[in-house]
């Protein structure tokens, strides 16, 4: 009786764990994309809200990748190996093993923030030289581009050597 309850308790706090990264991305993170989709330029709510939105967006996909793949291997030890689930399926390695999630989601979330600018797009054609204010932007700029694939290969390194 024991062991089902602490098999079913685990699930339920991986379960947990995975909507509540959805409800961050849906709260937090889904209004500015919104935004952006229904008004690209210009971008309105300053740097701060952008390297926000670009980290949460990522941390939160990244955690939901990573949270839906420990409960994987939980099912799959509780499933194929009963007896090694009874002695590793304890809630406390259940949140050890949430908060090691999130961290790493952290961790390979942090190359996007880092990179991420608001800058102007379009220099303005009747004034050459100066920006185009309406060409406000939140992105990688261009310039950086080219450097940002060590960092995303950084950022995938770093989830599965996990």
């Amino acid at each position: 009786m024991i062991y089902s309850y602490n098999l079913i308790f685990c699930s339920t706090l991986f379960l947990t764990d995975d909507h509540i990264s959805y409800n961050i991305a849906m709260v937090l993170g889904l209004p500015p994309e919104l935004y952006a989709i229904w008004e690209a330029y210009p971008w309105r709510f300053g740097e701060p809200c952008c390297l926000l939105k670009t980290f949460l967006t990522e941390m939160t996909s990244s955690a939901s990748i990573l949270t839906i793949t420990a409960f994987t291997v939980e099912r799959y030890m509780a499933i194929c190996h009963p007896l090694r689930a009874h002695a590793m399926s304890t809630l406390p390695r259940a949140a050890r093993t949430i908060i090691g999630v999130w961290l790493a989601a952290c961790v390979a979330a942090l190359p996007y923030p880092l990179h991420t600018r608001t800058f102007y797009y379009l220099d303005d054609p009747s004034r050459p030289g100066r920006p185009l204010t309406d060409s406000l932007t939140c992105n990688i700029p261009i310039r950086w581009q080219p450097r940002m694939r060590y960092f995303f290969q950084a950022s995938i390194e770093s989830i599965t050597r996990w």
